[in-house]
């Protein structure tokens, strides 16, 4: 499970399960796929990123996964 809590109410707070689904690489370049879920009220919408490692912490490889903006472009 995973949720998160905004201090300050720009965005809606949010939560939902994430799953690895593949590992990719090896030390220093080391990436995971994910499968994670936002869970709303009615619905439940599922979405694929990759994350990498940078020294000791995790970050996006795929930019702002599930920006509605970008359409067909995803």
């Amino acid at each position: 499970p995973w949720s998160i809590r905004h201090s300050l109410p720009i965005e809606d707070n949010e939560h939902g399960h994430l799953v690895v689904s593949r590992v990719l690489g090896s030390d220093p370049m080391l990436c995971k796929e994910i499968v994670f879920s936002v869970d709303a009220t009615r619905r439940q919408d599922f979405y694929v990123a990759m994350v990498c490692r940078s020294n000791d912490t995790w970050k996006w490889a795929s930019a702002e996964p599930a920006v509605p903006r970008w359409g067909s472009l995803q």
